[in-house]
């Protein structure tokens, strides 16, 4: 079967002989060096995950209260082994954590080393399936405050009664950071891609996509489909040789809480305006940057592009680092520019989608192709028509292609775990696998937890909130349909 790379309907195969491995790594206990408290609860997360996990046709392992050397080799025992005849692999991590680290019995473990060793150019018989891991950690020392969106004011129907405004208050309140939706031009880590004369890769297929799709597909949809076609391409033209054939994947992370267009759970589109799109276009540079020619394509394809856009939207085309980007004179963090749209400092865009779009680097690594074990080209895309040397460049794939990062909570906060009934997150996220498992496609099942987890606060009387992020490098849509015995 022949894959078009703008088929927004293409699904990853699921249907190999086994699911694949799910492995848990449940921290409750630490070093006492560490000064880390007993995660209790944590034992609950894990026999929730089994069971959800067990029913989804995982072959499921699960270890407790791992050193770093002991935890680190059963993650390249799990990606040493071969998962050809697998649909997918899990790793579920449970544990105290911090901005991008987690916490093993005796030791900080950066994030990154634990998914490197799933990347296509180690693992090669995962290469083209969805690697899936699920963290639920602390991602820093800030608490998300509860904030009221302004249309629940106007349809409160003017009841002055304290009962009325205290229960509409406690089930309408959302987290500051919900509903933002920030789309890099590439993973963290890596170089992002950008021709002279068109313009940056991601750019180009994200324009292309809004035209074809931007009025039909919900957005992370159209976003999963912009992944798989800039992931198709590879450097071509170029002064450097050493940069030719070299891939690039973008990424969406999602505090999303409902889908951008299913009427029966869509955000309020009906407002008197449609909102503003701001882009802020870095061509030139101090010294020693250099110039970003091509800017100008980007600039021009996007003011084209976003009159579909029912959102507000922020638009950065610039040179960039892990979490910042540059201004003409110096570099700002991502975080820095958020924190001015949150719910607690822009009360008008409270439950109301907040779109980032960043064309930057995000690192100084490149990512390089790798090709799928098998031959099938609905695994890679491609078309009847092409040479075998066309072929050839274009079935390849990025190697941190098909990653999908599950979070507790959004960068920079807190997550709660109750000492009885274990997580917010693990339990909500248990609750909708058990429901939805099987029928909704996988993205639209992490936006109903986000939204699920959303709709919490904690009982004292300066009541905290969390949000939940995923994101995601995967390239197609995602189902765990049950399995013919």
């Amino acid at each position: 079967m022949i894959c078009d790379p703008w088929d927004p309907s293409a699904e990853y195969q699921m249907n190999h002989k086994r699911r694949g491995l799910a492995v848990i790594f449940n921290n409750e206990w630490f070093d006492w060096r560490l000064c880390l408290p007993e995660r209790k609860g944590s034992n609950v997360d894990k026999n929730n995950l089994i069971q959800r996990l067990t029913e989804l046709n995982f072959e499921v392992k699960h270890y407790d209260d791992l050193k770093t050397e002991e935890l680190l080799n059963k993650i390249t025992e799990a990606a040493e082994r071969d998962h050809a005849d697998a649909d997918c692999f899990v790793c579920v991590i449970l544990s105290h954590g911090e901005k991008d680290h987690f916490f093993s019995k005796d030791a900080k473990i950066l994030m990154q080393d634990v998914v490197a060793p799933f990347k296509g150019d180690r693992c090669k018989s995962l290469v083209g399936k969805p690697k899936i891991f699920i963290v639920q950690a602390c991602r820093g020392e800030q608490h998300d405050v509860p904030v009221t969106p302004m249309d629940v004011v106007d349809d409160a129907g003017g009841s002055d009664t304290n009962e009325v405004v205290v229960d509409a208050g406690v089930f309408y309140t959302l987290p500051a950071g919900a509903d933002f939706l920030m789309c890099y031009s590439v993973a963290e880590g890596y170089y992002s891609h950008r021709e002279t004369l068109h313009g940056s890769w991601y750019i180009q297929d994200l324009c292309e996509a809004l035209k074809q799709h931007g009025t039909s597909l919900e957005l992370t949809e159209l976003l999963t489909l912009v992944n798989r076609k800039v992931s198709m391409r590879s450097v071509v033209g170029c002064a450097k040789p050493s940069y030719i054939g070299k891939k690039q994947v973008p990424c969406f992370a999602s505090m999303l809480t409902k889908k951008l267009m299913d009427p029966s759970e869509e955000y309020k589109m009906n407002h008197k305006r449609r909102g503003v799109a701001l882009i802020f276009n870095q061509k030139r540079f101090k010294e020693p940057l250099a110039e970003r020619r091509g800017s100008d394509a980007d600039r021009e394809n996007l003011k084209e592009s976003h009159e579909d856009d029912d959102c507000f939207v922020c638009v950065f085309l610039s040179h960039g680092e892990k979490d910042s980007i540059y201004a003409k004179d110096d570099m700002i963090s991502i975080q820095d520019i958020m924190s001015f749209f949150k719910g607690d400092a822009c009360r008008s865009l409270v439950g109301k989608p907040k779109i980032f779009i960043i064309q930057a680097c995000r690192g100084e690594k490149f990512d390089n192709p790798v090709t799928a074990m098998c031959d099938d080209d609905d695994v890679l895309g491609g078309n009847a028509e092409q040479t075998v040397e066309e072929k050839a460049v274009l079935n390849t794939l990025p190697a941190g292609a098909d990653f999908l990062m599950c979070y507790s909570v959004a960068e920079g906060y807190f997550s709660f775990r109750h000492i009885e009934h274990g997580s917010w997150y693990i339990q909500d996220l248990c609750e909708v696998l058990k429901q939805y498992g099987t029928s909704l496609e996988f993205t639209e099942l992490l936006t109903l937890v986000n939204r699920k987890v959303s709709m919490r606060s904690t009982s004292n009387v300066n009541a905290k909130k969390q949000v939940p992020c995923f994101a995601s490098m995967l390239t197609k849509k995602l189902y765990f349909r049950a399995k013919n015995e």
